[in-house]
């Protein structure tokens, strides 16, 4: 495993008081890092973030990354050896609402983060975090690899695009000299999912959100698909990344893909599956309405991923099929909301039971 690579490293993640950036941030710490984080407060006041009391481990600092001299600021005084760069817009309905923010954030923010990283003159290995929505989707019955072209005819998608684009140029322009200082990837996962995600619009939250409001949750697009997955599979393939790029320097601007094995699972299974594992004496009855003639942003109605790279290169794999994902979501909801105050256990508990599924099959491969 890679505890051996983050102990005792100084690592500074961009947006760890979000949904992955809490995960992400509870897992380095717990392994020895010396967690530093960068963000805006959390938006809303149920977050993950405040619910794992993450700023006891966390040297936290109130920021933005559209901020150029703070991120300055903050990168020369670090001297982070891993930089972990999650901060973003994330939700595709805010971009059609807010698109110039959007491009803004995602875009000269990953600039500003890049351009404060060129000016770094220790050893630093920088994972910029981007998603599926980056390729140009031909809406096709096929899965994206790495090299295949970006694009986006969305406001979210395109500046997903863009922030490849960017990493890519900073990485051809500075950091590509086998004598760089500097060693840069990217990855990109589908729609995850996992306990304490509070975002609005979203499908789980939004589910959740509706459940304890003794509501019928509407679903827009309930036959689009997605590529679902949990959390950890992919912070998995994060962590591995960082790993691998600090010791094989010929990974130096390469992007990894993580995604499930199961990929043809829609919204509407999703749900239903869900809602196997909830109480069901708090469902409504129904407990979905499909609405009839519904407006709606245009989204995608079908993405997948190829992952062929990374089980190559970085030996990942998922290690949690659709309905792992969804029992360890949906358990995680159900105990949050037994009891409010044991967020950190139940999430560290399912740090540790993945932590034991990635040894188990770490050992596995190596007494082959």
């Amino acid at each position: 495993m890679f505890e051996n690579i983050y102990l005792n490293k100084k690592i500074l993640i961009t947006g760890h008081t979000g949904f992955k950036g809490a995960w992400l941030t509870l897992w380095l710490s717990t392994i020895g890092a010396k967690v530093y984080g960068v963000a805006r407060n959390p938006d809303f006041e149920q977050s993950l973030y405040r619910q794992l009391k993450l700023n006891d481990v966390t040297d936290s600092i109130q920021g933005d990354i559209m901020d150029r001299d703070n991120i300055h600021k903050v990168t020369r005084e670090i001297k982070p050896d891993f930089i972990f760069h999650l901060a973003a817009q994330p939700i595709v309905s805010n971009a059609f609402v807010d698109p110039i923010s959007t491009f803004n954030i995602n875009c000269i923010g990953t600039a500003n983060v890049l351009e404060a990283s060129r000016k770094l003159n220790n050893q630093c290995v920088i994972v910029i975090v981007s998603t599926d929505k980056c390729y140009a989707n031909k809406e096709k019955e096929w899965s994206y690899r790495e090299d295949d072209r970006m694009g986006g005819k969305d406001p979210y998608s395109a500046s997903k695009s863009i922030v490849e684009i960017i990493t890519k140029s900073y990485y051809s322009s500075f950091f590509s000299n086998p004598d760089s200082n500097i060693k840069i990837g990217s990855v990109r996962s589908g729609n995850l999912i996992g306990g304490g995600d509070w975002s609005r619009d979203r499908i789980i939250p939004d589910f959740v959100s509706a459940i304890n409001s003794n509501k019928a949750i509407d679903l827009k697009s309930p036959h689009t698909t997605r590529p679902w997955q949990h959390v950890l599979d992919s912070l998995n393939g994060y962590l591995k990344t960082g790993q691998y790029l600090a010791t094989n320097a010929e990974l130096n601007g390469e992007a990894f893909n993580f995604g499930p094995n199961e990929v043809d699972h829609t919204v509407l299974d999703l749900i239903n599956e869900f809602a196997g594992y909830w109480d069901h004496s708090t469902l409504s009855k129904p407990y979905y309405i499909i609405p009839e003639d519904v407006q709606c942003p245009k989204d995608t109605s079908a993405l997948n991923l190829n992952c062929e790279k990374a089980h190559r290169i970085l030996n990942w794999k998922p290690l949690l099929g659709f309905t792992e994902s969804v029992n360890y979501t949906a358990n995680w909801y159900n105990d949050y909301y037994k009891d409010d105050k044991a967020a950190l256990e139940l999430t560290k508990s399912q740090i540790q039971d993945f932590s034991n599924l990635i040894n188990q099959t770490e050992s596995s491969i190596l007494g082959k």
